[in-house]
């Protein structure tokens, strides 16, 4: 009959052979008859462990230690369970004693780097790595460890070495292979990293992390549909593999496929909660929804998680900037450049929103900064056009649009940009071919539209049937299809109550606008009328603030989609919705293509025609529109008031007229 020591080596044969049955049936006969045989304990604790018995294979380890306190591999192996359970100290401690009982213990030195990493400590870890390389210089994890450390303290280079030397001690290591790909991502050399993937998934196919981590290099390399694929693969193996959801959310996101995205961003959420970067990227899909109250708590929370993660910094910016707030945003972009001073993005962004507030220096120096980071990203060409326009720049603005639309030829904003340069210019052809080729590239950009029958107007060549033609269609190019979302109208229609008129414009401020405007708002009847103001002002003034008292409910519609604006609307029963911006800039024409009030007319903006068959009608006078003249060329249908469509204001804002200096100087004095 066997003896107990002859028992535990067949046990461990067959342990070490991978037949964990019969292992773990041997190692249960040894302690019936021997319940203090130690080396059992710990041995079925490293098997508890291995199975993901996790509790079990903690008080397995510390039975073995009850009974020989000074194992050093005992403590080392319960430290790697304490780990698994995320018992960072405890498992510290665990090392640190087995490398008391033997300090040549090379793999203790190796394990205790991990959870060192593992609690941010990467100074610590490294140390370990290399004292246990000294021990041992052919120990592969550690070669491997120490790579991944070196990485995140970003020394790509250096972590290359180490996952190569890796690899030199042992070819087959897939995860040295899925660490190098990794890191060789990091240095941009997106082709080397792909192979390194596919050759860790050649050595272990059903290795989730590899799988995971090829499709966001497909992301990144815009094969989407490989991406994805790679993405759900991972899923399968490996269903709470929390990055890979979220990599999964940033392939769909890229694809268009936003619902789907968001899905993928909660899922990664439930796993991992803490997940600081699916909080960043659920906040981007919100933002591009326009859900900008939900984009800025992900945000916000992100930030909670992680306070130095300068890209949500300036996402957070992105989104505050689309809500009006400028001064917030430009706080996050600053702080968002503390964190990473070489931020191109953040310097262009900044300069946007500096631009917004009329600080046209300080502008154009951001974005300068930012070309100078990123000299061929088209998007910063375009916004320094932007800034220079602004400060009639022209001839240096239409430089930055043709640099971004050679940089960028496919895109639409580019060449809207342009042509909108162009036109202050007065190069009509030029500007003409611009729009067009914006819309060429992008059917669906009303805008570019808008700019292009808003210009026709001031073309010679165009007579009013010419441009009735166009206008409707831009009308059936865009607002026609939105024809479903048209929904039944509930309005209380009981005569004696007070009618609601909506007013909606970008353009409640110091504006041109304002000089009719405010005589109509501050003279209206609020006895039998009940005046609503959509307002879309990015930056509110004296003006704003002015036109807010006349109006019995202000609402703010700045980074509010079309459909949200519709659907506010809608709720609050507006009887008469009139349009004061017609296709002039940040125009909501989408808006009345959803009909969300009875009644729609135009009004102010310039006389002509929205070309919008669900505006009913457009307020003008008989000298501007004689009677029976261009009627047919409308959408609307012509209301005349008598005398003038016009109520004008000449503003009390002019500062008093001083002295004549003729007066006092003997001289004639031009003025």
């Amino acid at each position: 009959m066997a003896t107990n020591a002859e028992l535990l080596a067949i046990a461990v044969q067959h342990h070490q052979a991978g037949r964990l049955k019969p292992a773990e049936q041997i190692y249960r006969q040894i302690l019936t008859v021997e319940p203090n045989q130690a080396d059992a304990w710990h041995l079925l604790g490293v098997m508890a462990h291995q199975v993901g018995k996790l509790d079990e294979a903690v008080a397995y380890c510390r039975k073995a230690l009850e009974l020989k306190p000074n194992q050093a591999e005992v403590h080392s192996n319960l430290g790697n369970v304490l780990r698994d359970q995320g018992t960072l100290d405890e498992a510290v401690a665990c090392y640190r004693r087995a490398l008391e009982l033997n300090p040549d213990y090379a793999e203790s030195q190796n394990n205790l780097g991990v959870a060192l990493k593992d609690q941010g400590k990467l100074d610590e870890a490294v140390t370990c790595y290399r004292q246990a390389l000294e021990l041992k210089p052919d120990l592969v994890e550690a070669h491997s460890n120490l790579g991944v450390v070196l990485k995140e303290q970003g020394k790509p280079d250096e972590a290359v070495a180490c996952y190569c030397r890796a690899l030199e001690l042992k070819p087959d290591y897939a995860e040295a292979h899925n660490n190098l790909g990794v890191a060789f991502k990091d240095q941009g050399k997106l082709d080397e990293a792909v192979a390194c993937w596919r050759k860790a998934l050649e050595l272990e196919p059903e290795y989730a992390e590899a799988h995971g981590n090829l499709g966001l290099v497909f992301k990144e390399q815009g094969r989407l549909d490989e991406a994805v694929a790679c993405c759900r693969r991972a899923l399968d193996l490996d269903p709470g593999y929390a990055e890979a959801q979220n990599n999964l959310g940033v392939a769909l996101k890229e694809q268009g496929k936003l619902d789907e995205a968001v899905d993928c961003y909660r899922r990664a959420l439930e796993l991992q909660p803490s997940f600081a970067e699916a909080h960043n990227n659920l906040g981007v899909v919100f933002k591009d929804q326009a859900k900008l109250e939900e984009a800025v708590a992900c945000f916000h929370r992100t930030l909670e998680l992680e306070p130095g993660f300068a890209e949500a910094h300036n996402n957070l910016g992105i989104a505050l900037k689309e809500q009006g707030k400028l001064d917030e945003a430009v706080a996050c972009y600053r702080r968002a450049l503390e964190l990473k001073p070489d931020f191109a993005e953040a310097y262009s962004n900044l300069g946007n929103v500096l631009k917004d507030q009329g600080q046209l220096r300080e502008a154009v120096a951001c974005h300068r900064r930012a070309l100078e980071l990123k000299p061929d990203c088209a998007e910063v060409h375009s916004n320094l056009g932007n800034a220079l326009k602004k400060q009639e720049r022209l001839d240096e603005a239409v430089a930055c649009f043709r640099r971004a639309v050679e940089l960028k030829p496919d895109d639409g904003e580019a060449h809207l940009n342009l042509g909108a340069a162009y036109k202050d210019q007065a190069k009509m052809e030029e500007t003409l071919a611009c729009f067009r080729r914006a819309l060429e590239l992008k059917p669906d950009y009303a805008e570019a539209h808008s700019n292009l029958v808003y210009t026709l107007i001031f073309c010679p060549g165009y007579d009013a049937q010419a441009l009735h033609e166009d206008h409707r269609r831009w009308d059936q190019q865009h607002a026609a299809p939105l024809a479903k979302f048209i929904q039944p109208h509930p309005n209380d229609r009981s005569p004696d109550r007070r009618l609601k008129i909506g007013y909606v414009s970008p353009d409640f401020r110091s504006h041109s606008e304002a000089f009719f405007t405010v005589p109509l708002f501050s003279a209206h009847d609020h006895e039998h009328f009940e005046i609503f103001c959509y307002s879309d002002v990015v930056r509110p003034d004296e003006i704003t603030e002015r036109l807010r008292s006349y109006a019995d409910i202000w609402r703010n519609i700045t980074g509010l989609d079309h459909e949200q604006v519709a659907e506010r609307i809608r709720q609050d029963g507006i009887d008469i919705l009139v349009d004061l911006t017609m296709h002039m800039a940040r125009n909501r024409l989408l808006v009345f293509a959803r009909k969300p009030a009875p009644v729609q007319a135009c009004w102010l903006a310039y006389p002509g025609t929205t070309g919008v068959s669900t505006i009913d009608y457009r307020i003008t006078d008989p000298y501007l529109d004689p009677p029976g003249l261009y009627d047919g060329c409308y959408a609307e249908e012509s209301i005349r008031l008598p005398d003038t469509f016009w109520c004008y204001d000449p503003r009390e804002s002019e500062p008093a007229a001083n002295a004549l200096p003729a007066a006092e100087k003997r001289y004639i004095t031009f003025g």
